[in-house]
């Protein structure tokens, strides 16, 4: 359950990225604060999250 989440979550973020337009930096920023949230939703240590997003 906890995977099929992440899995979701993941691919949503992904799409989001992928059906803009331009590519900016905040795109990239909303994008890696999505991931940091699912990966902190699906119970991964917030340091090791926050240092893999570095």
């Amino acid at each position: 359950m906890v995977l099929e989440k992440l899995g979701s979550s993941l691919r949503n973020a992904v799409s989001k990225i992928m059906g803009k337009s331009v590519i900016d930096e905040a795109a990239i920023n909303e994008f890696v604060r999505e991931v940091q949230r699912s990966l902190i939703e699906a119970d991964v240590d917030v340091k090791l999250v926050l240092e893999i997003s570095r």
